[in-house]
């Protein structure tokens, strides 16, 4: 008896030749761009609580950084009578402290510069067409798990005919940018 089983690479051939035969149009790129809208927001979204945390931690941060610098003060008001150690360790954290408030600075604004203008997560027409136009060139030479991750995106879903051929389900946002056709038991064409 002959083994019948559909082999990964069987599935990748069949999803290579409809990579090759992409049609990008303007109705894909605007459903794939309001695809993307909804990811964008989301993103801000989470953009926004992070820098309100950091915001949070920053204050935090600054408080015990005054803490320290008036420990610090304190212990140099005592002059000599003060031990050099403790006189050392104090500097030591009011110089820490002020080193993490600059890093939740330097990481407050480098969110806010990301959240400014979200045009920069977008795509233009053309770059979305250019990128579709080499995710065959990309998923040849992958690996299998780049592979995945490709196919993941553009297919949801992945069904086997009776006839052990692949019956590929596009993502709503590339619809009609494959074209895809089944003989009638599933296999493709």
């Amino acid at each position: 008896m002959k083994n019948r089983a559909v082999r990964g690479h069987v599935i990748f051939d069949h999803i290579l030749k409809a990579l090759k035969e992409l049609q990008p149009n303007e109705e894909t790129f605007k459903r794939y761009g309001s695809s993307v809208q909804e990811y964008i927001n989301i993103e801000l979204a989470d953009y926004e609580k992070e820098v309100a945390s950091l915001r949070g931690q920053m204050a935090r941060l600054v408080a015990a950084n005054k803490t320290a610098n008036a420990e610090y003060i304190a212990i140099v008001s005592q002059g000599d009578s003060a031990p050099k150690g403790v006189l050392e360790q104090a500097k030591k954290k009011c110089d820490d402290t002020l080193a993490k408030v600059t890093e939740q600075k330097d990481l407050v604004t480098a969110i806010e510069d990301k959240i400014k203008d979200p045009e920069l997560f977008k795509m233009t027409g053309e770059e979305f067409s250019n990128l579709l136009k080499m995710a065959a060139d990309k998923i040849q030479a992958a690996d299998f798990v780049q592979k995945d991750q490709i196919v993941r995106i553009l297919f949801s879903n992945l069904y086997v005919s009776q006839e052990k051929g692949p019956f590929l389900l596009c993502n709503p946002e590339f619809e009609g940018l494959f074209k895809l056709e089944y003989d009638w038991n599933g296999a493709f064409i």
